[in-house]
């Protein structure tokens, strides 16, 4: 291609004399010095008066030929009929036109696309885990291909139940539309650096319920765009992993250039984790909006529009301040009030109200830390899942839900009735913590699936209390 782009080009390019210029051969002419010329193709040969036999003529190739007969022709007419110019040949032949000039870099051009093309195609191909161009690192995962339990975290027991809850906020596919189940679900983990945050995220896809035949195909289907199956891993039967970092782009969330589907719709099915959330950029962390709200994620660019589905569980991962260190029990904190103000505000409101619970994860003390204790496995937290799930499906079975996420108006209405005492003590929250419609909504959720995980038929006032704790939980307030 190379040598190609060099032979074309020195066919098309001038190649102007060392000794002569344009204005050099215009000068011969009027200064009647010419005896002959002839040109050829582009380049003009002149014999100049005087001339030996052995001398070279002299050549020049112009840039336009007929440019130079429109300039000099009555000056050559005239001269020639006086006997100046005693012969000349004007054989022009063919003649590159002026726009012959750019074919080299046309084609300059044309390779530079093709390249460009071929790696975008190629931005979402690979084998699972691999990092792709223009893309974030990103993984799968799964109790039996990571091999990870909440048994191998130290300590957090307290974190452990209260993540188990969010995983009842899983949507099933087909019943999503039908019921027009709009409750996202998220988690936000607050706490030092060090205290199993990243740990307990990724332990999560280990006690999620099995997928179901429809999200199997579903998510075979976006990961099957994306390059993401194989031979021998043709069929996604567990539930993804997506954990991008913090550099990625809103594009790589949402969808890429050649309407690839994103890191959101990747999570389909399964988890988004976003570790250091307020380090991801601005524009990344409000495209999770509309996802988060409508479980769908249009991609517009200039080869089309495409939609794609979005449902996923988000975890988000954030320090407590910039250092890291607010709140902890050694005081080493550095960040100033404003500092650490700043770094809060990156979360917006609107985020920050889509998510479900907020939970702080402490520092682990020596005890927990070395302690010997076996601690519980994900296949027995998995159980009590199963169990509460079990127990939606059973109460919810004659109402086209089979599950607290998917229940209309009418099924909250019933099934999440608040008691005196526990109206009384959602009346004073609802006032005193100034939440939004949404999140009254959404604590009802949240107590309803705690009451069916510790077997109880209604929602009591420790159902609700311990709710509204995950809800309005402010890390902004740590001291």
């Amino acid at each position: 291609m190379i040598i190609l782009l060099a032979v074309v080009y020195t066919m098309t390019t001038p190649s102007v004399s060392e000794e002569m210029v344009y204005s050099d051969v215009v000068d011969l002419f009027k200064s009647e010095q010419v005896e002959s010329f002839v040109i050829r193709g582009s380049d003009i040969i002149i014999t100049k008066k005087g001339a030996q036999p052995g001398d070279p003529a002299l050549t020049y190739s112009l840039y336009d030929v007929s440019y130079f007969l429109l300039q000099m022709g009555d000056l050559i007419d005239q001269q020639h009929a006086e006997g100046i110019i005693k012969d000349y040949d004007l054989d022009e032949g063919f003649v590159w036109p002026w726009w012959a000039s750019m074919i080299p870099y046309l084609l300059l051009l044309v390779v530079f696309f093709a390249l460009w093309y071929y790696m975008m195609n190629k931005s979402g191909g690979g084998a699972p885990g691999v990092g792709k161009f223009g893309k974030a690192r990103t993984r799968l995962g799964s109790e039996e291909q990571k091999k990870v339990t909440f048994a191998d975290v130290a300590g957090a027991e307290e974190e452990k139940e209260e993540l188990q809850e969010i995983v009842e906020f899983l949507k099933d596919p087909k019943r999503y539309l039908e019921l027009g189940a709009r409750i996202p679900k998220g988690v936000l983990l607050v706490g030092p650096p060090g205290t199993g945050k990243s740990m307990l995220a990724k332990r999560m896809v280990s006690i999620l319920p099995d997928m179901s035949r429809e999200e199997m195909l579903e998510t075979t289907e976006i990961h099957s765009v994306s390059g993401l199956t194989s031979r021998t891993r043709p069929i996604v039967d567990s539930r993804p992993f997506r954990a991008p970092h913090h550099t990625t782009s809103a594009a790589a969330l949402a969808g890429g250039a050649q309407l690839q589907p994103g890191e959101m719709s990747l999570a389909h099915n399964g988890i988004l984790f976003l570790d250091e959330l307020p380090e991801f950029h601005r524009d990344v962390r409000e495209t999770l909006r509309q996802p988060l709200e409508e479980g769908v994620v249009t991609v517009s660019r200039a080869a089309g529009t495409v939609t794609y589905p979005s449902r996923f569980m988000l975890i988000c991962a954030m320090n407590p301040c910039k250092c890291g260190w607010l709140g902890h029990p050694t005081q080493r904190c550095t960040c100033s009030d404003t500092e650490i103000k700043r770094y809060h505000s990156r979360v917006s409101g609107p985020l920050l109200d889509r998510i479900d619970m907020i939970i702080e994860v402490p520092a682990l003390n020596y005890a927990e830390l070395s302690g010997k204790a076996e601690a519980e496995p994900s296949s027995e937290i998995k159980k009590r899942v199963d169990a509460a799930r079990a127990r939606q499906r059973e109460r919810l079975r004659d109402t086209g839900a089979d599950c607290n996420a998917h229940m209309g108006p009418r099924e909250m209405s019933a099934f999440c009735a608040l008691s005196p005492a526990c109206s009384a003590l959602m009346e004073n929250a609802y006032r005193k913590l100034g939440l939004s419609a949404r999140s009254y909504d959404r604590i009802l959720r949240v107590a309803r699936t705690i009451a069916d995980l510790e077997g109880a038929e209604n929602i009591e006032p420790g159902h609700l209390a311990e709710a509204i704790q995950y809800r309005t939980w402010d890390f902004r307030s740590a001291d």
